[in-house]
């Protein structure tokens, strides 16, 4: 399939993975309601848990033959659930606890320790992001909603969103210590122009063969719709859309140089000719220009920077973590929890 589009322009989506957060800016909200004020309190509770345990214990007076649940008036003992949960989530779970093991010894070595503080700032800087993607303030009841949706949709109960946000402080922490980012010019720059600067909307479609993009073309000529055609023939991702593509600036990375010129160089309801691109070719049309906002580079320079920074250093965390759990190398021993790591990681 020919990738020409980045993501889809209706329904984006917010990446935040179990292991540490790691948020785009774009997210699609739901209709999950907002935290309740019991839930507040149990998440106030877990995050004042702030390391993760360093002992895999049952807490006091729990066992496995402790009841969990009733079904139809009968007790559920935690025994009888605990080879279903192995196998539903074992493996994640596992992998959360090997990272935190990992994150904790490598901050024991630093010297260094993760505060309260440190904790809420990576919950601000969420619902930062939520509020952005939303366009809503962080503290908008719009924003609580999103994280609201997330974490229903992560199973990210009290104590592993708070361990989540502990996981993120932790790696960030050490990510700052031993690699800080540094932005350049440039990325400013760039950032600044998808930012602010003159934008085009258009639609795409892609097609493996010259011949068969130069029969869409001929078909186009002959008062074919493009989105139509888009839909029923284009082999790029945003087909379903009728090939619509987000909004790209001149200097957007996400998208090959061929796409970006030819865009720039059409007038509104025109398209292109056929394109090369890595794996066919592409005809587009150019459907509206959004002008570029008057803001000043130096009005933004401080914002585009933090933003340039959070970003650069999730991809760090993200490679840290990732080194970690190769270091650790959690092995599963019970059968069922087995099962899981097989199956989703691919080695006992």
């Amino acid at each position: 399939m020919v990738m020409v589009a980045r993501c889809a322009a209706r329904g984006r989506s917010l990446t935040t993975g179990t292991l540490f957060v790691a948020a785009t800016t774009a997210w699609s909200t739901g209709c999950a309601a907002p935290p309740s004020a019991l839930q507040q309190q149990r998440d106030v509770q877990a995050l004042s848990r702030l390391a993760p345990p360093r002992e895999g214990r049952l807490a006091p007076g729990d066992s496995t033959n402790s009841v969990v649940a009733t079904v139809g008036g009968e007790p559920v003992t935690l025994q009888a659930l605990l080879p279903l949960l192995y196998e539903a989530a074992g493996a994640e779970a596992l992998e959360e606890y090997a990272l935190d093991r990992a994150l904790t010894r490598e901050l024991d070595r630093e010297g260094l320790r993760i505060d309260q503080e440190a904790v809420q700032q990576e919950r601000r800087l969420l619902l930062e992001q939520l509020g952005n993607a939303v366009e809503a303030p962080a503290d908008s009841a719009q924003a609580a909603e999103a994280l609201a949706q997330l974490r229903a949709q992560r199973g990210l109960g009290p104590s592993r969103f708070a361990a989540l946000l502990w996981r993120t402080a932790a790696l960030r922490a050490l990510v700052q210590l031993r690699d800080p980012v540094t932005i350049s010019e440039s990325a400013i720059e760039q950032a600044y122009d998808m930012t602010y600067g003159e934008r085009r909307v258009a639609r795409v479609i892609t097609l493996p063969t010259l011949t068969e993009a130069q029969q869409a073309l001929e078909a186009l000529q002959q008062g074919a719709d493009f989105a139509s055609l888009a839909a029923t023939r284009s082999t790029d991702a945003s087909a379903e859309r009728g090939g619509l593509l987000e909004p790209l600036s001149r200097r957007d990375p996400a998208y090959p140089p061929a796409i970006r010129q030819a865009l720039f160089a059409l007038s509104p309801g025109r398209w292109s000719n056929p394109i090369a691109v890595e794996q066919g070719f592409a005809i587009l049309k150019l459907e509206r220009v959004i002008p570029a906002q008057n803001r000043p580079l130096e009005e933004v320079r401080e914002q585009l920077v933090r933003d340039l920074t959070v970003r650069q250093e999730r991809l760090r965390m993200d490679e840290l973590a990732r080194s970690l759990l190769q270091r650790v190398a959690p092995v599963a021993l019970e059968d069922h929890l087995r099962w899981s790591w097989t199956a989703t990681r691919g080695s006992p």
